[in-house]
């Protein structure tokens, strides 16, 4: 039998590599993402708002779990900046939402643009693991945007058919697979869906298939290894 490689001492190590020092990401034109302790990145807030026009997302990296570390995925750099050219509209939904950090980026553009939320609108994040869920409740706490979301640890099923004007799932290639049908649903008429996560030799046929559903690729990014896609739905 191997040996379990998940000893205490590999996940005290890994535990501490997420309590590194402060880590600071510039993404597109208006994001600055700041991971650390919450008391380091308070310490810093003033300093890192009056550098420019960049809007703050503060990261905790002290909660001990595999989400919102101090080292982003190119999936998840690409779906923030894909927010930056096609968030609209008023009811959000972020599919396996992991620390929060595509919501909370969403939140703040949004509020950014209209200075304030519009009156219907509505952002739904879920995720299925309860880590997650407990990381993302921090991030949206740093960053006082709590009460703007429905955060649940929950599945896609829950959630209303038809009805968001922006999907955003960035999930692996295995949840993509068993889950675009059902984000379909999801996906308002005219509505938008932003899906990364996707491998380089699945991109050509997945899109086809959305194409046949009614969707249509307006943006994309791609790899040797990873890809996302950017689909409007035009029945």
């Amino acid at each position: 039998m191997k040996k379990c490689l998940l000893s205490k001492q590999f996940l005290t190590k890994r535990r501490h590599q997420r309590l590194s020092p402060t880590s600071v990401y510039d993404i597109g034109d208006k994001l600055r993402l700041v991971f650390g302790k919450p008391s380091s990145i308070n310490s810093l807030d003033n300093n890192l708002n009056n550098l420019d026009s960049h809007l703050l997302i503060k990261l905790s990296s002290s909660v001990p779990s595999a989400f919102g570390t101090n080292n982003l995925h190119p999936t998840t750099i690409w779906c923030i900046e894909m927010l930056e050219k096609y968030l609209k509209g008023e009811k959000l939904l972020d599919v396996g939402t992991g620390a929060g950090i595509i919501t909370i980026c969403a939140l703040k553009l949004i509020r950014n643009k209209e200075e304030k939320f519009p009156t219907n609108f509505q952002a739904d994040a879920f995720d299925i693991y309860q880590d997650a869920i407990k990381q993302a409740k921090t991030n949206l706490r740093l960053n006082g945007l709590e009460k703007y979301v429905n955060l649940e640890q929950n599945t896609l099923t829950n959630y209303p058919n038809n009805f968001y004007t922006l999907v955003i799932a960035n999930l692996p290639p295995i949840a993509i697979s068993e889950l675009w049908l059902e984000l379909i649903e999801k996906v308002a008429d005219n509505g938008r869906l932003i899906l990364s996560g996707i491998l380089r030799h699945s991109f050509a046929d997945l899109v086809e298939r959305f194409s046949r559903k009614g969707f249509k690729l307006i943006d994309e990014k791609l790899t040797d290894l990873w890809c996302l896609a950017v689909l409007e739905k035009n029945l």
